[in-house]
């Protein structure tokens, strides 16, 4: 790989500056010039960041550069009191007292917005998305608690690069990550790729590229190892959702805080992330995900993550073996129920639909059809082909041995029950582990004229974000009654079959159909409600978690525990479950018959 010099600014010093827990007004700083890297092995710009005394190896930016240079958008500065206020037309987004150590954050969705969505010209079969914030109040965070200094001036405020990337770039998988030499932009939406030849979301460089300043690394700078901690502990107690799932036990971490809550239970986690030995911070880290997890959103992104292989090996620690032991029985109680679900499927359905992730079939005797779909998945790229006149491009879209577009093979599915003569429908979305809240949407749509709200409660200002499809049912490009009247021609008796593995979108398609009036049965499904982010540790170790936007249903309820069965087809035989009826269709028929 080619190797960049990082470029060494002058050592400066800045007079009139306010900070946290600073006596002396004049604070001691050096500018480097950085290197950005927007697609392989070339440097697109330079930006200068601050190096302060107390952390001098962290990376500092101005908050009005960070959002001119990574999101187009010019903040106004207003000073209040002991605050500097940042707005933009006059509404206020965030605000910071460095003296007192309070930082003021609002509406965090909309400021983060990725660039490049407006400049998204890819046609599909969403219309329109109309978006509506409301409820937004200020959020303080007293970050003294963290030992997170900010630095005040009359022109600009000055953050670690590593808070405002959490604060705003993960909602949108759009990081602006710093490796300790260079900082990489990445896109990983797979939609909005900067550079289309050499897209910056591919894995093999990202993991190569990236990860090449940690290779062979074996010590970690003080103020940084120290810097690290802090920032985990404030993005996980204040950036996360409403889990119910969480290994470490969601509430010892609301109650507690991270910090206490790794002090009081898992004291050798918080010695390994503190360690100035890299390998023990990496083990520590990785201790850390495990017991941050919550049922599928919160893990590893790197090319080669830790296998299952490496819990056993922490069962042997005695310190790590109870935590081992709860994500092996976790990962046990899931590679159970896929096994059962999969081999009642078979038995029911024939040995070909076992483990097949998209299906459709049709039982003549009971007017019943089955579309079955693992994932909410969706190609613009193939629609925007599409809408451009390429009318075959729909049928690779289709393709029941290749599906690439989740709603494409729904809509598919549904004019084929139609043509079969069914009276009910059941979509099954009990191995579903969830996708794209797009597709999910269009899927909504098919079975609701072509509308659909998603709702999201933002847990760090308390407002709610609401989204309102409008979905093209009858593939002509807009959105009119006669997308109404064509979703109205699928007049099918309708359920969601869901199971304990139905996750995040596979959790809120049957949530959002019960409220319109669908069947939900099987087993209450896994849950999954917030929005997945991506975000990096200090010293660049990107990874993925449970965000601060939460999916709910219209009633604004959480739905992290699952949603509530119409019929349940599991019964207790001889103290077990039995899925022997999961599947079978003279059953679900006669339910919804009668």
């Amino acid at each position: 790989m080619k190797k960049t010099m990082l470029l060494l600014g002058i050592f400066t010093m800045m007079l009139a500056v306010t900070s946290c827990n600073k006596k002396d007004n004049t604070i001691s700083y050096e500018t480097k010039s950085i290197n950005i890297y927007r697609s392989k092995d070339k440097v697109d710009k330079t930006i200068d960041l601050r190096f302060y005394e107390e952390y001098p190896n962290v990376p500092y930016v101005g908050i009005k550069e960070y959002f001119k240079e990574f999101y187009k958008k010019d903040l106004n500065l207003e000073k209040k009191n002991d605050f500097n206020i940042f707005s933009i037309e006059n509404k206020e987004y965030i605000k910071i007292d460095s003296t007192n150590s309070i930082l003021g954050i609002k509406d965090t969705f909309s400021l983060g917005h990725h660039p490049d969505f407006k400049e998204n010209t890819k046609k599909s079969m969403i219309v329109s998305v109309n978006k509506s914030i409301s409820g937004e109040t200020y959020k303080l965070i007293d970050l003294s608690k963290y030992d997170i200094l900010t630095y005040n001036t009359s022109v600009e405020t000055y953050v670690p690069l590593g808070l405002l990337n959490n604060l705003y770039g993960g909602i949108e998988w759009y990081n602006i990550a710093y490796n300790g030499k260079d900082i990489y932009v990445f896109d990983f939406s797979g939609d909005l790729n900067l550079d289309p030849k050499e897209p910056n979301h591919d894995e093999e460089y990202f993991a190569e590229s990236y990860y090449s300043t940690f290779q062979n690394k074996k010590e970690r700078e003080k103020d940084v190892a120290k810097y690290n901690y802090n920032q985990l502990c404030f993005t996980f107690d204040n950036l996360r959702g409403y889990t119910n799932q969480l290994v470490f036990g969601d509430n010892n971490l609301v109650t507690l805080g991270l910090d206490t809550l790794l002090g009081s239970y898992y004291p050798g986690i918080k010695r390994l992330l503190l360690s100035e030995n890299e390998a023990d911070y990496e083990k520590g880290y990785l201790m850390l995900l495990y017991g941050m997890s919550d049922g599928g959103h919160t893990g590893f992104v790197s090319k080669n993550p830790p296998t299952i292989s490496y819990v056993y090996e922490l069962q042997k620690d005695n310190e790590f073996k109870k935590l081992a032991d709860a994500m092996l029985s976790i990962d046990e109680v899931k590679v159970s129920k896929r096994q059962t679900l999969m081999q009642s499927r078979a038995k029911a359905l024939g040995d070909a639909y076992g483990d097949r992730s998209f299906y459709y079939t049709y039982n003549n005797e009971y007017k019943t059809a089955i579309i079955g779909f693992d994932r909410f998945i969706i190609d613009r790229d193939l629609w925007d082909e599409y809408y451009k006149g390429n009318k075959d491009k729909l049928s690779l879209l289709e393709d029941d041995f290749d599906i690439k577009d989740t709603y494409a093979f729904v809509r598919k599915s549904l004019y084929k029950a139609k043509s079969d003569g069914a009276s009910n429908v059941i979509l099954d979305v009990s191995f579903n582990g969830g996708g794209s809240n797009d597709a999910l949407a269009s899927v909504i749509g098919l079975f609701n004229g072509g509308k659909t709200s998603i709702l999201q409660n933002n847990t760090i200002d308390s407002s709610r974000l609401k989204n309102e499809y409008s979905i093209d049912i009858n593939l002509d490009g807009k959105f009119d009654d006669q997308d109404i009247n064509e979703a109205k021609s699928f007049n099918f008796k309708v359920s969601v079959l869901t199971s304990k593995l139905s996750f995040s979108c596979g959790n809120l398609l049957p949530a959002l159909m019960k409220e319109l009036g669908y069947k939900i049965i099987g087993e209450r499904s896994g849950g999954g409600s917030c929005v997945v982010v991506r975000e990096e540790t200090a010293e660049g170790f990107i990874y993925s978690r449970s965000g601060y936007l939460c999916l709910c249903n219209l009633a604004g309820d959480n739905i992290d525990s699952g949603v509530p069965l119409d019929y349940s087809l599991v019964n207790q035989v001889e103290g077990k479950l039995d899925y022997s009826k999961f599947y079978d269709i003279k059953t679900i028929s006669e339910y919804l018959n009668n």
